[in-house]
């Protein structure tokens, strides 16, 4: 654990809230704890969210509001709703507008009256939702006067690589980070925009007033692109941050997947030779006659057969497969093959006479695998002068830290920490002394125009930190912090100083401005929860009150908790068993909105969003069996991101920034275990190897880029069963065949986590849709049944059971192709395990949680990131419904109580537990598997099942890749089949009228279909 001295903060403001008592960030009453060292169980139920009610903003329009993991935002100043996702912003050189990038690829078009209340702040918004678009926003009225939508790319496509069925391709639009702006001759403003995957710069005329001419013809820059086909990424800059010379002639593009950075002319819009960086480079600040480029990656991503096989034709690479974790049979669980010049580093470029590469500043740790697994991920830049003080900021967004540079001597001068929110005190330590966690993610940057002050954008804290820089910036004192909205990615400061900026990627919550009708304050129907809504706010900084901005901080993150000692300390010796189930993508409401033993206990279920009831009768009969909470909420988006929280506590800043342009910028960045995601202490598997804990895993943390989930069409290679054959391969339907492999093969060198070798089974298949999860069963029945009778069982296993995504009816031999047989197969197979274990000889001191890593996709009337936990234990309460607010990563919180371990971040140190659905009673009655409904695989009308054979492609060769897609066709086959029950009754036409205005839809949500 991590103890250091720090600067107390004052006392927190009070939230009310059952059980609960105010967080003292310095002194008061509390608890004898263990001393320093490590944390226990006990201490982490001594903290917790601040809200355990319904998230959402607080009324319509507001932008105060709890969100999922109940902690609150009450962004300081005035707010105003953007885009969709944005990540960076700038301000024009008069500062009269602010401009932001908006950076999700859903790429939904822009929609008017999605404005609950038009009278409300969110002025503009009708202009401002589109997805990739620049928002231009008046800084005097806190309006979005313009949207700069990106258009497709009008120059010929670059080169291009294949593998497993995916092609890096810059024919979409798309943008990322990238924004500058210079004032155009004869008035107005140029802005310049990163068109990230579509590998262009696109250049935009605005006019005084910040509107633009229609049609939009933005002018489209081509960036040279990567030519190595060795590397993923060939073909393929995806340009992003953007920085102007000094003398305004030169834009430097910093390449995020090319690995380099590219000179453009201002005055002939002509690209010069890409000079190479380290790798995933992010952000660029010009100091004197030098450029400093962050590189933001850990690794570089090669393919193991070299440079592939190129179509003569076409041109596209393609790569093949091995299957082995990792690309090799032998080093397959490894630390990341890293650089000492590219990896977590600065590259420093000279400006003299072009330019040039000059030298490199390391800002790496040494990566071990087991205390030290992820990057420090250098990001944003800012650049500070006093007299002859110089000094150059950067941030390490994975060590929660700022490096300060001397950019004359280029030596990093020392590591800021940044302030820790809660201090041991409160929990018997010494004051002063910190948890020693990671979380708090510092990802933007920005200095005051006098010099004075540092702001420092806190995404994990959802707040921008102020560090006053007196008259020698090298030495950066911290003073206080200030409320923001939800993930803030963007801070700048105004010309004169007076008003601070401030961009959050998720403003107040996915609910927030789409279209839909407020039933009641913070209650809101949203099926799509990918849509993130973007906020900006203004801070006046002139009379700002720094200590009740930061008291409110604190509150909104944090309060101490009663809790029963006792409890857990009966439930640490009982428990010495804990399983984890991860699912895929289902809200409460689909699985249990018209569950009538459920609603009659006071479960907030809607029929009306209900879909798979019938289809799902062992998830049911665990939740009413044991205990279900119905105020369970994803605290993320979608999966890459819902595994890391499951799985760490947090989702760090890569993941959280890339997640909403992954499928478009393939293969480097597939997602969800790339070197890249690894927060810096690692996973839930690390965090039990520190501790001397046993643990194994089936399935879960391996996929990892260039992975072959399901799309290739050699079946076998995919799933390499013994005799199988391509033309007669069975697909999901075969539910009987022993799983040989991890169900994927391999294109890349990256290897699996190396604290997984000897605690993964490697026969039992990670994702991939065709595989049944009957299967999976199978196999982790027989081979954690070997451990039970070996009496060698651990004391935590996870396990992936991901069929009930749905989508991926590519192969052959599913009949029929639907998403009830898809969810029915996972279904049994989550009751299957339960009752194995439930009879098992570890059942007595067993405790088994279930839940889904998010809720995209599926419809819920309380909130869009509504799920929901059960969990499965003889300690486990009988027939109950928890209100309790709780998240994902209440989960590994709870886990972390009960088998008494410190937490592994920010997030899951600060959640709310689960502890009330445990009792101290224990009921030793087992769970007894029922059969999967007739109904799930019955044959069902033509007109019906052609709907979801629209869903063939999607979902399969990368998970959520077509969620927004999947939820509508699932709408609307639950709609056509509902009909077909009515077609003997319904008048002559009118039924196949009907049907067909369904079909239609249907095509419609799956573009090129």
């Amino acid at each position: 654990m991590r103890l250091r001295r720090l600067v107390p903060l004052v006392a927190a403001v009070a939230l009310p809230a059952a059980a609960i008592v105010p967080f003292a960030v310095q002194g008061g009453a509390a608890d004898a704890g263990t001393g320093p060292g490590v944390l226990t169980g006990a201490d982490l139920a001594r903290l917790g969210a601040p809200s355990t009610g319904v998230p959402g903003p607080d009324s319509p329009g507001s932008f105060d509001a709890t969100l999922p993991n109940g902690r609150r935002v009450t962004p300081a100043g005035v707010s105003v709703q953007t885009g969709q996702f944005p990540l960076n912003s700038v301000l024009t050189p008069d500062g009269r507008f602010l401009l932001t990038s908006n950076d999700d690829e859903r790429n939904t078009p822009a929609r008017t009256g999605t404005a609950v209340d038009p009278a409300d702040t969110k002025n503009g918004a009708g202009t401002a939702l589109s997805s990739y678009a620049v928002s231009i926003t008046d800084t005097a009225t806190m309006e979005v006067v313009a949207s700069l939508p990106a258009p497709k790319r009008l120059a010929p496509p670059n080169p291009s690589v294949a593998s497993n069925g995916r092609v890096n391709s810059d024919a979409a639009n798309g943008l990322f980070l990238g924004l500058a702006v210079l004032p155009a001759q004869g008035g107005g403003y140029t802005v310049y925009a990163s068109g990230g995957v579509s590998d262009v710069l696109y250049e935009y005329a605005v006019a005084a007033d910040g509107t633009v001419a229609h049609p939009l013809d933005p002018v489209q820059i081509p960036m040279p692109v990567p030519t190595d086909k060795t590397q993923a990424t060939y073909g393929m800059a995806a340009p992003g941050w953007l920085t102007v010379s000094a003398d305004r002639k030169t834009l430097y593009v910093v390449n995020n997947n090319g690995n380099s950075v590219t000179p453009v002319s201002l005055a002939t819009d002509t690209p010069g030779t890409p000079v190479p960086v380290g790798y995933f480079p992010y952000a660029a600040q010009q100091v004197g006659s030098k450029l400093f480029v962050s590189n933001w990656g850990v690794t570089t991503r090669t393919f193991a057969d070299g440079v592939g096989t190129t179509d003569p034709a076409t041109g596209t690479v393609t790569h093949t497969y091995s299957p082995h974790v990792g690309g090799g049979a032998t080093n397959r669980y490894a630390n990341p093959d890293t650089s000492p010049t590219k990896s977590s580093s600065l590259s420093v470029l000279s400006l003299g006479g072009g330019l040039s590469a000059a030298s490199t500043i390391s800002l790496a740790r040494p990566i071990d695998g087991l205390n030290i697994v992820g990057g420090t991920h250098p990001s944003a830049l800012a650049y500070a002068a006093r007299g002859s003080h110089r000094a150059l900021f950067v941030a390490d967004a994975n060590e929660d830290a700022i490096a300060v540079v001397d950019p004359a001597s280029e030596k990093v001068l020392r590591r800021v920490l940044l302030d820790e929110p809660v201090h041991l005190g409160n929990l018997g330590y010494t004051d002063g002394e910190s948890p020693g966690t990671y979380g708090l993610t510092p990802d933007a940057l920005a200095v005051s125009p006098d010099q004075k002050t540092l702001y420092v954008a806190e995404a994990g804290l959802n707040s921008v930190a102020v560090y006053s820089l007196g008259n020698n910036p090298q030495h950066p004192h911290y003073r206080g912090r200030i409320p923001t909205g939800w993930y803030p990615t963007g801070v700048t400061v105004s010309p004169d100083g007076s008003s601070l900026y401030v961009t959050n990627s998720k403003g107040a919550g996915s609910p927030y401005g789409y279209q839909g009708t407020y039933t009641a304050p913070g209650v809101y129907t949203d099926p799509d929860v990918n849509w993130s809504w973007g906020s900006v706010q203004k801070v006046a900084l002139r009379g700002l009150d720094l200590e009740a901005s930061t008291a409110r901080v604190i509150a909104n993150t944090v309060v101490k908790k009663t809790y029963d000692k006792k409890k857990l300390a009966t439930l640490q010796a009982g428990i010495k068993h804990v399983v984890f189930i991860l699912r895929e993508n289902k809200s409460y409401d689909t699985y249990f909105g018209d569950d009538a033993v459920l609603n009659a206990r006071g479960a907030n279920g809607s029929p009306a969003h209900a879909q798979y009831g019938p289809y799902v009768p062992n998830t049911r009969k665990i939740a009413e069996q044991f205990v279900v909470g119905d105020n369970n909420h994803a605290d993320s988006e979608e999966s890459n991101e819902g595994h890391q929280f499951a799985l760490t506590g947090t989702s760090n800043d890569y993941s959280q920034k890339t997640v909403l342009t992954r499928f478009q910028r393939p293969l480097t960045n597939i997602k969800n275990q790339d070197p890249e995601d690894y927060p810096l202490q690692g996973y839930i598997y690390n965090a039990m190897a520190r501790n001397g804990k046993s643990y194994r895993d089936y399935g879960d943390n391996l996929r990892i880029s260039g992975f072959d989930d399901g799309s290739s069409p050699d079946f076998c290679s995919d799933d390499p069963k013994p005799g199988c054959d391509n033309a007669t391969y069975a697909s999901i339907a075969d539910t009987t065949s022993p799983t040989v492999g991890l169900g994927g093969t391999y294109s890349e060198t990256l290897p699996a986590l190396k604290v997984l070798a000897g605690h993964l089974d490697e026969k039992y298949p990670s994702w991939n849709l065709r595989i049944s999860d009957q299967r999976r069963a199978t196999e982790f029945i027989s081979d954690f049944g070997k451990l039970v009778d070996a009496g060698t069982a651990p004391e935590f296993t996870s396990l992936w059971l991901p069929d009930d995504h749905t989508g991926g009816c590519a192969a052959p031999g599913l009949t029929p192709c639907t998403p009830t047989a898809e969810v029915s197969d996972n279904d049994l197979a989550v009751g299957r395990v339960v009752d194995y274990l439930s009879h098992s000889a570890i059942w007595k001191d067993t405790a088994v949680f279930i839940t889904q890593d998010d809720a995209q996709g599926s419809p819920d009337h309380v909130y869009a990131h509504r799920t929901y936990t059960t969990v499965v234990s003889p300690w486990a309460k009988r027939g109950a419904v928890v209100h309790t607010l709780g998240s994902t990563v209440s989960v590994p919180k709870t886990i972390e109580e009960l088998l008494d371990l410190p937490a592994m971040s920010y997030g899951d140190l600060l959640a709310n537990d689960l502890l009330d659905y445990f009792t101290t009673t224990p009921d030793y009655t087992p769970f007894t598997a029922v059969p999967a409904s007739p109904a799930a695989t019955a044959k069902v009308p033509a007109e019906v099942s052609r709907i979801w054979k629209l869903a063939a492609p999607l979902g399969q060769g990368s998970y959520d890749s077509g969620t927004q897609q999947i939820g509508a066709l699932t709408n609307l086959y639950f709609q056509s089949l509902e009909l077909s029950k009515h077609k003997s009754t319904m008048a002559r036409g009118a039924y196949a009228e009907e049907q067909a205005r369904i079909y239609a839809a249907a095509r419609a949500s799956a573009p090129g279909r």
